[in-house]
């Protein structure tokens, strides 16, 4: 049994309201002597606004910190029990090797207290497997390490988890936002000493402006089945990379209400917090591995709501910003100026950005992946463009992973059409809703590269067509040494489009321009970003 710590009976006996924050404070001490868990090593402490942690060895004790604000409520001892008892049962669903029990802290007989003892509950704790603090994804970008493909793991495995959810079918989309709008004003209203009311001012304004736009697309979404009991807090440090997989974890517990939402709302908190780290490239591709495997749950009308989505999310990391300061350090002029730089991103979401047609074309080997995953993120609105490839598309459509083979009947004419037709459909409708697009195929015939350009005309969008050129046996060399891409193309393949030739007439087919792309990836990229004014935010 853990080492007993004395205690006064007299004062925790009889456990009312007014007597909750110093045994609160007890128990805070109690859980962060290395002696309780019998061992020498200090017990790490995080403070945020709702909990305390105590992470010990092996094991994670979180325990509700005794506060009411408008939109949570830890103010007595039953209702920590019971959401500490909630967490569990919902974060099991997500991490069921992380998530252990929910145990009381309880007062002896003879005064001390005990983790799970005979004596009277005074407090509640969820009990957790540590995991390694350079496994959370948070600190793992941090590092500079949140690589490409994690990104990519990371959206699929998002939209995965949203494909799962039932579907709860209301008419109260647009009400479910207004709610969380009013509960904004209201915490801001309340702040009038802040430095940064400009910015409060303008991100409620055109927040209430932005939300107004779209109230119908929220309500038919709600109707649609887009509303689902989420993960309602799916940020960086919320996900940890668990046996190779990057795996959400203390899912929003309190407030059924607030966690069932909108799937996009659930999203829009992760590509939040990627770009307030400055990680634009890494943001894109959650986005659109998310858009490639749940595009049923975008469709007709979701990115037209996703930049209020964004600025919301952004403005509720700087009321947590604040309510931090507030409650555990006091006047503190790092979340101040955390807080405020979230609201100045939360405004830049929701101004328009015009958006833009670009074509990256070519036969295979010329690089055309490369240059557009590069390009994408450099483009608005944020988190970028939506970045379509024919490869992706094609094995989306035939139900088999990225990196599977498929036949030779895979890729027969009436299936390529079907990809052709579905890649334009696609970019009609994220550019219908004011997205940019780049679109990623080999676009060796001059109907489907006419058919790409009549998109962005008829959308009354900026078009963009780039032909990348390279020699022969660049382009056998660069498709003999892949290796693990989802591109199915063999030196037989390249020979056979390089006997068609079917390069663009440039003078006839306008909006049309050829590169070399011979040389290495980052020249090219370097050289198309500058041609087309682009630049990494």
């Amino acid at each position: 049994m853990p080492e007993k710590i004395p205690i006064q009976k007299a004062k925790t006996k009889n456990m009312d309201i007014s007597s909750q924050k110093l045994c609160f404070k007890r128990v805070c001490e109690f859980l962060s002597d290395p002696a309780t868990h019998h061992q020498n090593e200090k017990v790490d402490v995080i403070t945020t606004h709702g909990a305390k942690v105590f992470l010990t060895r092996d094991i994670v004790y979180k325990i509700k910190q005794p506060v009411k604000y408008d939109y949570l409520d830890f103010s007595n001892l039953q209702k920590r029990k019971d959401i500490c008892e909630r967490e569990l049962k919902i974060n099991k669903v997500y991490a069921p090797d992380l998530y252990e029990k929910a145990v009381p802290i309880t007062l002896e007989y003879n005064g001390t207290l005990e983790i799970a003892g005979d004596g009277k509950p005074i407090e509640w704790a969820v009990v957790m497997r540590r995991f390694e603090d350079s496994a959370l994804l948070s600190n793992i970008a941090d590092a500079g390490k949140l690589e490409q493909s994690l990104a990519a793991n990371l959206g699929e495995n998002i939209a995965s988890y949203h494909l799962s959810l039932p579907d709860i079918k209301t008419n109260d989309g647009a009400e479910r936002i207004s709610e969380i709008l009013d509960e904004l004003e209201r915490f801001f209203t309340a702040k009038l000493d802040l430095p940064f009311n400009l910015e409060i001012h303008n991100f409620q304004e055109q927040a209430r402006f932005a939300f107004s736009q779209v109230t119908a697309e929220l309500d038919f979404r709600a109707l649609k089945g887009k509303v689902r009991r989420c993960h309602g807090d799916l940020h960086l440090h919320n996900i940890v990379l668990l046996n190779g997989l990057p795996t959400p974890f203390d899912a929003l517990e309190f407030d059924e209400r607030l966690a069932t939402t909108d799937v996009l709302y659930d999203l829009a908190f992760l590509i939040t917090d990627l770009l307030h780290k400055g990680l634009r490239a890494q943001a894109n591709m959650v986005f659109n591995r998310y858009l490639l495997e749940a595009w049923p749950l975008v469709n007709d009308n979701g990115l037209n709501v996703l930049p209020l989505f964004m600025a919301i999310r952004a403005a509720i990391r700087a009321m947590v910003s604040l309510q931090t300061a507030q409650y555990s350090l006091g006047n503190n002029l790092d979340l101040s100026k955390e807080a405020s730089e979230y609201l100045t991103n939360a405004i830049a979401f929701l101004v328009p950005s015009p958006p833009r047609l670009v074509c990256i074309s070519g036969l295979s080997g010329t690089g055309k992946s490369t240059l557009a995953l590069a390009l994408a993120p450099m483009m608005d609105p944020s988190p970028g463009a939506v970045l379509l490839r024919s490869d992706l598309e094609r094995k989306e459509m035939l139900g088999v992973d990225e990196f599977s083979h498929l036949p030779q009947e895979a890729y027969s004419r009436e299936m390529h059409e079907k990809v052709y037709q579905r890649l334009l459909k696609k970019t009609d409708c994220a550019l219908r809703q004011g997205y940019s697009v780049v679109l990623d195929a080999v676009f060796s015939k001059s109907a489907e590269r006419k058919a790409a350009a009549k998109v962005a005309k008829e959308r009354g969008v900026p078009f963009d067509g780039i032909w990348l050129t390279a020699p022969p046996e660049v382009l056998l060399k660069r498709v003999a040494d892949r290796a693990h891409d989802a591109s199915d193309a063999t030196k037989d393949v390249v020979r056979k489009q390089m006997k068609r030739g079917n390069v663009p007439n440039f003078k006839t087919e306008k909006g049309w321009k050829q590169i070399d792309a011979s040389g290495s990836p980052s020249a090219i990229s370097q050289a198309v970003s500058t041609m087309l004014k682009l630049e990494l935010k």
